[in-house]
């Protein structure tokens, strides 16, 4: 399920944005993961419900009432069910990150793959950056810089939650991070995000 909760972060972060899209990839990569939790819990006699969190639930109550009352209300159906679907897939999401951080009594996995994510997206963007216009940088014509930005300030807290200045090598690779994802901000000139890093 690590495998591919990796897998979906860089193609849901990265890949589809400077690449292409690859049709229906988020839902089998989702899948993928959710199928492993599911053998996971039973080859450990796990209860699933246990990782099944209050928020969790209130989200889901949210999901469903948003359904119910969209079927009524909405002149689209075929936007709300895609965007009902894209809510509940993240939902999974949140869900399987709980699971999988009860099970490793700790976050490092996730913390560990949005840090490699943001470096990803911080090495394209200074390597082959896209110019969105107004002289800010992006990795590419579908991306917003504004969420390039958010992106490195929540690199920066991952970076800074993990940095182990008892170690050398560590500490200094954690520098060049932080300066690198300070950096990308500033080229995408996104103030918010600026003051987040601040």
């Amino acid at each position: 399920s690590k495998v591919f909760y990796f897998l979906l972060v860089i193609y849901y972060g990265w890949f589809q944005i400077v690449m292409f899209q690859v049709p229906h990839m988020l839902l089998v990569l989702g899948a993928g993961v959710m199928v492993f939790i599911v053998l996971d819990a039973f080859m450990n006699r796990t209860i699933l419900s246990k990782s099944l969190t209050a928020e969790i639930g209130l989200w889901l109550v949210f999901g469903l009432i948003s359904l119910f009352s969209g079927l009524v209300v909405a002149k689209n159906q075929d936007y709300l069910l895609d965007t009902i679907t894209t809510y509940f897939q993240f939902l999974i999401l949140i869900f399987s990150m709980v699971y999988i951080s009860d099970r490793d009594k700790n976050i490092n996995f996730f913390l560990n793959v949005f840090i490699s994510l943001t470096v990803i997206c911080a090495l394209t963007t200074v390597f082959r950056g896209y110019n969105a216009g107004g002289g800010r940088m992006s990795m590419g014509p579908e991306d917003n810089p504004n969420g390039l930005g958010i992106t490195m300030a929540i690199g920066i807290c991952c970076v800074l939650y993990k940095i182990d200045f008892n170690k050398f090598f560590h500490s200094l690779m954690s520098t060049l991070a932080i300066l690198l994802f300070v950096y990308v901000t500033f080229l995408t000139g996104s103030r918010k995000s600026f003051l987040s890093i601040i």
